[in-house]
């Protein structure tokens, strides 16, 4: 009996340190989701407010944590290595439609990346739409060279971040 009750006790003491636990580190891990949500807000509002039509998609490219971790997926898909966002976007501009779709994400090169290599994937497919991607003069530059596709359409939106 006194066994039982002491398992019983074991166990209770270690559930209310896992909920502490989960309590806690529930309010630190939401802080950077939160400003990771309005970074992706604040690019689609942006996207948004130039967009010539109001029936838009959204793509959001998942980026790395750390800058090693992001060093090392652009060089794996600079070298010709697919991801589901360059799958999904080069899907959504052959669908025969006239699309207009935001590219979103955290990260800025790997939003770039992933536009360039959907864009040499379609080079010599039938595709059209417009892309969207909240960047700077350099950005518009970059992609306007690798754009070859004479139906679809990149508009680098100006950044509005300070």
């Amino acid at each position: 009996m006194l066994m039982t009750n002491f398992t019983r006790f074991i166990v209770m003491l270690s559930m209310i340190e896992l909920l502490t636990a989960c309590a806690t580190n529930g309010d630190n891990a939401q802080q950077p989701a939160l400003h990771h949500n309005a970074e992706i807000a604040q690019q689609m509002t942006d996207i948004y407010a130039v967009a010539a039509s109001k029936e838009m998609l959204f793509i959001e490219v998942p980026s790395a944590n750390n800058i090693i971790s992001e060093q090392i997926m652009l060089a794996v898909i600079a070298s010709g290595e697919s991801t589901p966002s360059i799958e999904q976007l080069s899907v959504l501009l052959q669908k025969g439609t006239h699309m207009q779709i935001g590219v979103v994400g955290k990260s800025q090169s790997t939003n770039i990346m992933t536009i360039k290599l959907a864009l040499k994937k379609l080079a010599s497919k039938p595709a059209k739409g417009v892309l969207y991607l909240v960047g700077n003069a350099k950005t518009k530059e970059e992609l306007s060279v690798a754009n070859q596709h004479k139906d679809i359409v990149v508009v680098v939106v100006v950044d509005t971040k300070p």
